[in-house]
């Protein structure tokens, strides 16, 4: 939904990322993408040692595996009319590989309580990294677009293969308070496997949480909460709301056994790479095809056509643009759902 509106020039405040400092909805998804994940690497890890796998094998696939999916990152960012090479270096997919494959070497070789240390340090080095080190022309400190040290980096390693001509928002230096986002979804995915009762699982995870987001708020003022950056508050706000929503995830699906309304989630998230790429891809190249022209001459496209004859035309641009977008969730929704029935998981 986030990701295909259909008119972003129409799409209320609360489905798009914030321009910059500050928060939306959409901005928790992605780090929240990356906590569960980081839980799943914990608790996936925690049954293949008790099964005496080696170590050695296991990180010989992980690293197979963050491979192919940092390559599908480049893959999937191909546009050549964005950049001269026709790739971006950055990228989900290649944040998501590179904070896989440290979190699996963390959970492997050091102890919980080091995993937590590590979170604070790389959150830490971050900080001090954005509020000290100058910036040719900016000084030190300054966290604009233009002048914060992150985008100066990636303008120096990067430039012409960049989301924005001058800017990335998975850029290098952000990636490091990524990973710290990674390793506190590590230590939640160690709190779920001890032997305490399920309510208290339930409750250590919502009190963290809540804890996660009073820190982030304190310090707010000093650093602003900012998805673009990945500043060390928004790691510690989103890692807070994504604790909280697997609380009441956890409470609802397995102490209140009520289940049935998770099941649209369950079926696109058992299946969610292939639908990620596959909804982008598909969405890419509707807006590609030409169907006429405007009134002024411009070029239509598939999709602003059906955005503007099947939404727009009756519930006007901006409810169009919302449910634009959700039809476009059911539709895959029902595209999937087959693989589910059959049980067919789509996985690295």
């Amino acid at each position: 939904m986030v990701n295909n509106p259909g008119n972003e020039k129409t799409t209320y405040s609360w489905i798009a990322h914030a321009a910059w400092n500050g928060w939306t909805p959409a901005d928790l998804v992605f780090p929240s993408f990356i906590f569960i994940m980081c839980v799943a690497v914990t608790l996936s890890l925690s049954r293949r040692g008790a099964e005496g796998q080696d170590n050695r094998k296991i990180i010989l696939h992980a690293a197979r595996r963050a491979l192919i999916l940092f390559g599908l990152g480049l893959l999937f960012g191909i546009n050549p009319g964005q950049t001269p090479w026709g790739f971006r270096f950055a990228g989900v997919f290649q944040r998501l590989a590179i904070v896989y494959f440290l979190a699996t070497l963390l959970v492997l070789h050091a102890r919980p309580r080091m995993w937590a240390a590590a979170a604070l340090a790389l959150l830490a080095a971050y900080w001090a990294a954005m509020k000290l080190i100058p910036v040719p022309g900016f000084g030190a400190g300054d966290l604009s677009k233009a002048g914060c040290l992150a985008g100066y980096i990636d303008n120096i390693l990067f430039k012409g293969h960049m989301w924005e001509p001058y800017w990335d928002p998975e850029g290098l230096l952000s990636t490091v308070p990524a990973v710290a986002s990674g390793f506190i979804g590590c230590l939640a995915g160690d709190w779920l496997r001890n032997d305490k009762p399920l309510a208290e699982k339930i409750a250590g995870l919502a009190l963290a949480g809540n804890i996660l987001i009073a820190v982030a708020f304190a310090l707010n003022p000093l650093f602003p909460i900012n998805k673009n950056l990945w500043s060390p508050t928004f790691a510690l706000f989103s890692s807070g709301f994504a604790m909280i929503a697997l609380a009441a995830c956890m409470w609802f699906i397995d102490h209140k056994r009520r289940k049935l309304w998770a099941k649209p989630f369950e079926v696109l998230g058992t299946n969610s790479l292939l639908a990620y790429i596959l909804s982008g891809a598909l969405m890419y190249g509707f807006s590609l095809i030409p169907v006429g022209e405007t009134s002024a001459g411009a070029a239509t496209s598939l999709k602003a056509l059906l955005y503007s004859n099947l939404f727009a035309s009756w519930a006007g641009p901006w409810t169009g643009s919302l449910l634009f977008s959700a039809a476009y969730v059911v539709f895959w929704m029902a595209l999937i759902s087959p693989l589910y029935r059959k049980k067919i998981f789509i996985k690295l």
